[in-house]
């Protein structure tokens, strides 16, 4: 370096800058004796020259860049220096990585809800209706079927099971016949209860009934004998 121009060390420290001089390449003569001061008050110049002289010359910037760096943060905070801005970085760090447990975890939980919450809808989309659904849908399937399919299902358990239809119209025929015969035989009419011819059996029981009010018998004929009489009118 040219002895006219001394570099920012020698220049604080007011000495000639000589060729070769160590700290000539890492302190400007601009701004190299301010940033030389808090390194030659914090760590001594003679003792940053001898550091510099154990460090290979590749890697000497770098460590005037630490050197400049800690004197400064000495000269900010005494008693921590560069510890304190460590420790703030640190303390950003776990607060950082605890952020991003609590976010992850809330993650994790609402991945497994929704995993269950799509489990349950399958589970309600797979299961069977419930028992008055089928109920339902099977009374609606009995409702469609014709008026004919459904006495020949009432009527096809043989003798052992007779459908509804087919037993109230035995206990109707059974009825008619029974108030049919006991009308014959309050009139005297001459009839097998087993055989009965509708027409012949409607004017018997007529004229019997004639004959009953014309000879003075009295009485009026019993529901079973008018029902009976309806019913041989209603076949006609």
């Amino acid at each position: 370096m040219s002895t006219g121009a001394p570099c920012g060390a020698c220049k604080f420290l007011r000495r000639k800058c000589v060729r070769g001089c160590i700290f000539a390449p890492y302190f400007g003569a601009e701004q190299g004796a301010a940033k030389f001061a808090a390194v030659h008050k914090v760590f001594g110049a003679s003792n940053v020259a001898k550091l510099l002289l154990h460090i290979p010359t590749p890697r000497r910037c770098d460590a005037v860049l630490t050197i400049s760096y800690e004197a400064q943060a000495r000269l900010s905070d005494p008693v921590y220096g560069c510890v304190a801005t460590i420790f703030s970085l640190q303390q950003q760090v776990a607060s950082l990585q605890a952020e991003l447990a609590m976010v992850q975890a809330q993650l994790a939980d609402r991945h497994a809800h929704l995993q269950q919450t799509h489990h349950q809808q399958r589970m309600v989309f797979n299961q069977p209706p419930p028992e008055y659904m089928q109920q339902h849908q099977h009374l609606g399937v009995q409702t469609h079927l014709s008026p004919t399919s459904g006495l020949s299902m009432g009527m096809s358990g043989g003798t052992g099971a007779v459908g509804p239809y087919s037993s109230r119209v035995k206990e109707e025929g059974s009825y008619q016949l029974h108030g049919m015969q006991h009308a014959a035989h309050h009139y005297d009419i001459g009839m097998a209860s087993n055989s009965l011819e509708p027409m012949s059996t409607e004017q018997s029981l007529l004229e019997s009934m004639q004959k009953s009010r014309s000879g003075g018998l009295g009485g009026q004929p019993d529901e079973g004998e008018l029902q009976a009489l309806a019913s041989l009118i209603r076949r006609k």
